[in-house]
C-alpha cells in the first residue's frame, strides 16, 4: 500500500455535507455539468474533442493574459476553465498538481449548482498524460490528481468527477479509489453497495430505471410534459381540464393535437447531455436493462463508455451485446410514446411480449430499481406475479430486486417486504437524498469495475500495492520471452489484455491523435 492509501476507520462522513470525488468512464462533452477543466498549452490549442465542449470560435474563450506573465489557468466562459498542462523543461509533477489545485479552487469559489443539483458538478479530465508530457508516469499523476481533488472537496461545497474515455485509466482510478474507500456513506450502505457490485460482476444484476434518473439531466417529469402539450392548445386551459386524471388529460391532449402530441413530448424529452446518474448506471456493465423513460440519455452514456446497448423493441439482441428495453416508447419514435389513457390500454394489450421480457428479468436476475416510483399498474402486476413464483431461502422468500429510494421513508417499503430489498438514502430533503443516491451508485460502480488493462503497464506502476511491482515486471518479462507460436498465443493475448504491451485503448488513441492533453 502506498502513502496516502489509508482507508476510513470508524464513523463515515455524512453525504449531506461537503463534496465528493466521482469517477466516470465517458466523455466530458456529453456529461451535464456546472464547470469543466479544459487542458491546453501556452498557444491555446485544442483537439476536436475539446472544440465540442467549447463550441463556436474557441479563440473567444481565451482568458485575458493567457500565456503571458505566468498566467496558466483562467475562466473562458460560463462553464469552462482552462489550464495550461504543457510541461516545461525540467518541471516535476508538483508543477502540474499546483495548477490543478489552483484552477479547482478558482472554480469552487465561483460556480453555483444547477436547480436540480445540491452541489455543483465540476468535470476534471485526467490531465497531463497525453501531450501534457507526464504520460510515462500515469500512476503518479492519477494518485496526485485524486489527492488534490480530495483536498478541494473537503474544503468547499463542490463535487468533482474524473472523466476519461480510456478504459485502462478509468480502471486504474477505480482500483485506487477502492483501496482508499473514501465514500461518505455509513458502513451499512457501503456494504450494500459492495454486495450489489458483486452481483453485477457475476452477471446477476439487471437495471430498471425511471424518470428520477433523468430529472438531473434537465428533463421534465410527467406533469411538465402535459403542461408543455397544454401550451400548444390554450383552449383547454381551464378548471375542467385540470380536474381530469393525468391519463385523461393526456388522452384529451392527444386527440386535440394529433401527431403533434408525440412530437412535442419527444422534443421536450430530448437532451444533448446525460446526467451523472446515467453514467454511473452505465458503468455497472449490466447486460439487461429496462426503462419507462422516453429519452436516450442512458444510451448516450453507455456509448460514451464504449458499450452502446441495442434498444428493444426496435433492435434485436444478439451476440452478447447489452440491451435496453424501452417500455413506454422512445423519442426517436414519437408514435410509440405512452402518455395517455388509450396508450396505456393499448399498451397493456400490444406490449405483452415486452412485459414478458421484463418478467424474465425479474425471474432470472436481481433487479436494481432506480428513479422509479413503482406506481405503474402494469409494472406492479408483473412484479406481484413474479413474487408469487420466486424461490424461497428457508422460510423467507428471496427478494427479486433492490429499490434505491430517495423518497421520504414511508409505508411503501412495508408493502414490498420480502419481495424487494429497500435501501433508503439518507438526507433531510429530496435534494440531499438524490445526491446521496449518486454517491451510492458511484460506490457500486467503483466496486463493479474489473478492467485490469493497466496492471502490467509500467506507466501505471506507481499505483501497484507493495510487492506487486516485481510481480508485474516478471509478468512483462514472461510475455517478452514467449515465442510467437500457436500454443502460446492465448497466454500472450491474456498478458496483453492486462497491459503488458502498454498500448492505448481505441477511444484514448482517437483523442491522442487529435492532440488531447
Amino acid at each position: 500500500m502506498q502513502p496516502g492509501d489509508h482507508v476510513h476507520r470508524g464513523p463515515f462522513p455524512d453525504p449531506r455535507r461537503g463534496g465528493h470525488v466521482f469517477a466516470v468512464h465517458g466523455r466530458i462533452e456529453l456529461l451535464r455539468h456546472e464547470a469543466a477543466v479544459v487542458p491546453t498549452g501556452p498557444e491555446f490549442g485544442f483537439s476536436p474533442t475539446w472544440r465540442a465542449v467549447l463550441g463556436g470560435d474557441v479563440e473567444q474563450h481565451r482568458p485575458a493574459g493567457w500565456g503571458r506573465d505566468g498566467v496558466r489557468h483562467g475562466r473562458g466562459g460560463e462553464r469552462v476553465w482552462f489550464l495550461d498542462v504543457s510541461r516545461p523543461p525540467g518541471a516535476r509533477l508538483d508543477w502540474l498538481l499546483d495548477g490543478v489545485r489552483a484552477v479547482l479552487a478558482d472554480i469552487a469559489g465561483s460556480v453555483r449548482p444547477a436547480p436540480e443539483r445540491l452541489l455543483p458538478l465540476v468535470l476534471l479530465p485526467v490531465v497531463g498524460i497525453g501531450a501534457g508530457g507526464f504520460g510515462d508516469d500515469r500512476g503518479a499523476v492519477i494518485r496526485g490528481l485524486l489527492d488534490v481533488a480530495d483536498e478541494v472537496v473537503a474544503a468547499s461545497n463542490v463535487d468533482i468527477a474524473f472523466v476519461t474515455p480510456d478504459a485502462a485509466v478509468h480502471g486504474a482510478v477505480q482500483s485506487l479509489r477502492r483501496r482508499r474507500r473514501r465514500w461518505p456513506l455509513h458502513e451499512e450502505l457501503l456494504v450494500r453497495a459492495e454486495s450489489l457490485a458483486a452481483r453485477a460482476r457475476r452477471g446477476e444484476l439487471a437495471l430498471f430505471f425511471g424518470a428520477g434518473v433523468s430529472i438531473p439531466a434537465g428533463l421534465p417529469g410527467w406533469p411538465q410534459l402535459l403542461r408543455a402539450c397544454l401550451e400548444a392548445c390554450p383552449e383547454l386551459s381551464d378548471d375542467s381540464f385540470h380536474g381530469l386524471h393525468p391519463l385523461d388529460q393526456g388522452e384529451l391532449l392527444r386527440r386535440v393535437l394529433g401527431d403533434r402530441f408525440g412530437r412535442i413530448v419527444a422534443e421536450r424529452s430530448t437532451a444533448s447531455r446525460h446526467a451523472l446518474g446515467h453514467a454511473l448506471l452505465a458503468s455497472l456493465g449490466c447486460g439487461e436493462a429496462a426503462t419507462t423513460n422516453y429519452d436516450q440519455c442512458f444510451e448516450m452514456a453507455a456509448a460514451a463508455a464504449d458499450s452502446p446497448p441495442l434498444v428493444m423493441p426496435w433492435q434485436r439482441p444478439r451476440g452478447g451485446r447489452p440491451w435496453l428495453l424501452k417500455l413506454n416508447g422512445d423519442v426517436g419514435h414519437p408514435e410509440s410514446i405512452v402518455l395517455a389513457r388509450r396508450d396505456f390500454v393499448r399498451h397493456e394489450t400490444l406490449a405483452r411480449p415486452m412485459a414478458s421480457v421484463l418478467e424474465s428479468m425479474m425471474l432470472t436476475r436481481h433487479l436494481l430499481i432506480v428513479g422509479a416510483s413503482l406506481t405503474d399498474d402494469n409494472v406492479l402486476r408483473l412484479a406481484h406475479e413474479v413474487a408469487d413464483v420466486r424461490p424461497q431461502e428457508g422460510d423467507e422468500p428471496e427478494p427479486f430486486g433492490t429499490v434505491l429510494d430517495v423518497e421520504a421513508p414511508g409505508v411503501r417499503r412495508r408493502l414490498w417486504q420480502g419481495e424487494l430489498d429497500w435501501v433508503s438514502l439518507p438526507g433531510d430533503h429530496l435534494a440531499q437524498r438524490a445526491r446521496a443516491l449518486d454517491v451510492f451508485l458511484d460506490a457500486v460502480a467503483a466496486h463493479t469495475t474489473t478492467d485490469s488493462s493497466w496492471v502490467l503497464d509500467a506507466r501505471f506502476e506507481a499505483l501497484l500495492a507493495d510487492g506487486d511491482t516485481e510481480v508485474a515486471r516478471r509478468a512483462v518479462a514472461l510475455r517478452e520471452a514467449l515465442p510467437d507460436r500457436t500454443p502460446w498465443q492465448g497466454l500472450r493475448a491474456e498478458l496483453d489484455r492486462h497491459g503488458a504491451r502498454g498500448e492505448p485503448t481505441p477511444s484514448c488513441a482517437r483523442d491522442r491523435e487529435g492532440g488531447w492533453l
